[in-house]
């Protein structure tokens, strides 16, 4: 994370330093918003609230280099579900035992993240997880990856199924 570490948290930050964090994250996606695509650029400026988002299910396709994250959002009494897909995945740069242990506990969410474009062209979504009503045992992931989409989710995963799911498919 370059702009949401891991303290930057609102356990113990100041409402000023949470602020500072994000008006300097804001001002970077001013400066790469030219080159995000929309639906990165959506992402980027909180169109998509993730915050609070639980995993429902994580696939890893490492051999069409794609991941897909299922998300339940909570905004306030409402909930949503949709699917982000990320191709071009650089699974070099991928923490997939931090993957799986996040999509793996149903009681980690989304706390903060931030979206960047790479020297090379690529883009990074960073992702800060953690419980948010506990201290410590947050998890932090770089995807770094060459095309996005938010999608709808599949429609075979129901409100009965597991809370969260972690699939690596090799």
């Amino acid at each position: 994370m370059r702009f949401f570490e891991r303290g930057t948290t609102t356990r113990g930050q100041s409402p000023f330093e949470l602020d500072a964090a994000r008006s300097a994250y804001q001002k970077h996606v001013d400066l790469v918003a030219p080159q995000l695509p929309p639906p990165l650029l959506s992402l980027a400026r909180g169109h998509l609230n993730l915050q609070e988002a639980s995993v429902r299910l994580c696939t890893l396709d490492e051999k069409r280099d794609q991941l897909r994250l299922v998300l339940r959002l909570h905004a306030g009494d409402a909930e949503q579900t949709v699917e982000l897909v990320y191709d071009g995945v650089d699974p070099e740069a991928l923490d997939v035992a931090a993957l799986a242990s996040v999509a793996s506990d149903a009681r980690t969410e989304l706390l903060y993240d931030e979206v960047d474009v790479l020297d090379n062209g690529a883009y990074a979504h960073r992702v800060l997880f953690g419980r948010r009503s506990e201290s410590g045992g947050d998890r932090e992931l770089e995807l770094r990856f060459t095309r996005f989409q938010v999608r709808p989710p599949p429609s075979l995963l129901t409100p009965a199924e597991p809370a969260s799911r972690f699939v690596h498919l090799r």
